[in-house]
C-alpha cells in the first residue's frame, strides 16, 4: 500500500513539472508547488518506512527465536550422537564375552580329548575281553580233545567188504521141501526184496514170512544186494504167532478189547474191532486209536499166516 502511494506521488510530481513548464509560472511558484506536492508524499513515505522497519524488526525477532530453537535441537542431537558413539566405543562387555567364549572353547576341546581317550581305552579293553572270551572255549575244547585223544585209543574199523554178504542176489533162486517150493529173487532193496514163490510174486520186508504148500519162507536179512531167505516145511514149521481170526486181545487190564476178524489175502492188513463191533482195516505197521478220550492206540506189529501180532502204545 505504501509503495503504491510513493509511486502515485512521483507520478504527480512529473505531471506537475510538465504542466508548470507549459504554463511557464515563476520559479517561486514552482518551488511552492513542488514542495506542496512532495509534502504528503514525504509523510506517507516516512510512515511506510517506519511500518516496514517494524515488520522487519518483528520478522527478525521471530527468525531469531526459530534459530535458537534449531540450535537447541542440534545440541540435543549432538548429545545423543556423542552418547551412541561412546556406547559403541565401549567394548568392555564384548571383550569379556569374547574371553568367556574362548575359555569355553578350550574347556570343550579338553573335555572332548579326554572323552575320546577314555572311549579308546574302553574299546581296547573290551576288545581284549572279547578276544579272551572267544579264545577260552577254543582252548578248553582243544585241551579236552587232547585229553580224550590221549586217553582213548581208536578202534580199527574193517573194510566195508571185509565180510562176505550172505543170501541171494537178483536173478538167483532157492529151493525148499525137496524141490517142492522154489523162491526166485527178482530184486533186492535196502529194507526188503521182491520174491517169486512158485510163480506168485510177493514184496517182503525183513522179517516177513510167506507160506507155500506146507513150507514157510521168511526173509531174514538184506545186505549189500543180497537177500537171505530161510525155509521150513512140514513138521519143522513153527506155529503161527499172534491172534487168529475170532480171537480177542485184552489190554490195559481189560479196559481195551480188540477183536480179530481176519487177515487180507495178501497178508498186508488185518480187520480189527476195537471196543465195539465196527471193523477197521489196519495195515501192518499202522495203528488204530482206542477212542473215548484215551491217548492209547492198538498197533499191528506183524502178520504171520493169518495171525496178527498186536501191540499197545499210549501217548502223553
Amino acid at each position: 500500500m505504501e509503495q503504491k502511494l510513493i509511486v502515485t506521488g512521483l507520478g504527480a510530481l512529473v505531471v506537475g513539472f510538465v504542466l508548470g513548464t507549459f504554463t511557464a509560472p515563476g520559479l517561486d511558484d514552482i518551488g511552492e508547488t513542488v514542495e506542496a506536492s512532495f509534502a504528503p508524499t514525504s509523510d506517507t513515505l516516512r510512515s511506510g518506512v517506519s511500518g516496514l522497519g517494524d515488520q522487519i524488526t518483528s520478522g527478525v525477532g521471530g527468525l531469531g527465536d526459530q534459530v535458537s530453537a534449531l540450535n537447541e535441537r542440534l545440541s540435543a542431537m549432538e548429545a545423543k550422537i556423542d552418547s551412541a558413539a561412546n556406547a559403541a566405543a565401549d567394548t568392555t562387555g564384548l571383550d569379556a564375552l569374547e574371553a568367556r567364549i574362548e575359555a569355553l572353547s578350550v574347556e570343550i576341546g579338553d573335555s572332548l580329548s579326554r572323552t575320546q581317550g577314555d572311549i579308546a581305552t574302553r574299546l581296547s579293553g573290551l576288545g581284549d575281553q572279547i578276544s579272551s572270551a572267544a579264545s577260552a572255549p577254543a582252548a578248553v575244547a582243544a585241551a579236552e580233545m587232547t585229553d580224550a585223544q590221549a586217553t582213548e585209543t581208536p578202534e580199527p574199523v574193517g573194510a566195508d567188504n571185509a565180510t562176505v554178504p550172505q543170501g541171494l542176489t537178483a536173478g538167483q533162486a532157492a529151493v525148499f521141501g525137496d524141490g517142492a517150493v522154489r523162491a526166485f529173487v527178482s530184486m533186492v532193496g535196502e529194507e526188503g526184496a521182491r520174491v517169486s514163490v512158485n510163480g506168485a510174486m510177493s514184496n517182503l520186508s525183513v522179517g516177513d514170512s510167506i507160506t507155500s504148500g506146507d513150507c514157510l519162507l521168511t526173509l531174514e536179512t538184506v545186505d549189500r544186494g543180497h537177500a537171505e531167505i530161510s525155509g521150513a516145511c512140514g513138521a519143522a514149521v513153527p506155529a503161527a504167532a499172534g491172534f487168529g481170526p475170532g480171537d480177542v486181545a485184552l489190554f490195559d487190564d481189560g479196559a481195551t478189547r480188540v477183536f480179530v476178524s481176519g487177515v487180507s489175502d495178501d497178508g498186508s492188513a488185518a480187520r480189527l474191532a476195537v471196543n465195539g463191533l465196527a471193523l477197521t482195516s489196519v495195515a501192518k505197521g499202522d495203528s488204530v486209536p482206542v477212542g473215548e478220550d484215551s491217548p492209547c492206540s492198538v498197533v499191528v506189529e506183524g502178520i504171520d499166516r493169518g495171525h496178527v501180532q498186536l501191540g499197545y502204545a499210549c501217548g502223553g
